[in-house]
């Protein structure tokens, strides 16, 4: 790849252009499928030697259009590419990166778990049990902590009882929706 000879074309100096070293060649940073390219347009165009033309664009200016070489020197490159080789080509290392990552003996666990216990009900709800650590048969003893949560609850329902009937609506819809249920107190 050769420089282009920026010097031949007269770029307005107020204008800032997206990339300011367009004239260097360098690894594409991104390519842009043609809606979101297009809506980076801006309005406002100026045209060079009816060849070029200067599009606004929201990251700033960009250069397009065809520009005769010929005029500069004899000497010219054509680079082609084929499109469908090199993504194969990308989407080959995004899996090779993908499948060499070390899982955790956690995450192991996890995946484990998951492919074994999630199923899905005829009403297309998912079953997902919990993942408990393993060496851990019981959940611990939670109970006073949750009862200083309701007992301060009960508290901000006294203060504000537009809460205290969000809250019960939430409650009762999550019991009607069979996300939890009742449980007798022992």
């Amino acid at each position: 790849m050769q420089k282009f000879p920026r010097e031949n074309i007269k770029i307005p100096l107020h204008l800032k252009l997206a990339d300011d070293n367009f004239d260097t060649p360098a690894k594409v940073d991104m390519l842009l499928g043609v809606s979101p390219a297009l809506s980076m347009f801006c309005n406002g165009e100026i045209i060079i030697n009816n060849e070029l033309i200067l599009q606004k664009t929201r990251l700033g200016w960009v250069i397009g259009g065809s520009f005769n070489l010929s005029r500069i020197n004899k000497r010219s490159k054509c680079m082609t590419t084929n499109i469908e080789f090199d993504l194969e080509r990308f989407w080959t290392l995004e899996e090779t990166q993908e499948n060499q990552r070390h899982w955790s003996d956690e995450e192991l666990f996890c995946e484990a778990h998951f492919k074994k216990l999630v199923r899905r009900k005829e009403e297309r709800r998912f079953v997902v049990a919990l993942p408990f650590k393993e060496g851990c048969d019981k959940p611990g003893n939670s109970r006073p902590i949750a009862m200083r949560g309701i007992m301060s609850l009960k508290t901000k329902f006294k203060r504000n009882t537009k809460l205290q009937i969000d809250y019960t609506k939430a409650i009762d819809e999550y019991i009607k929706l069979n996300h939890m249920s009742l449980l007798e107190m022992p």
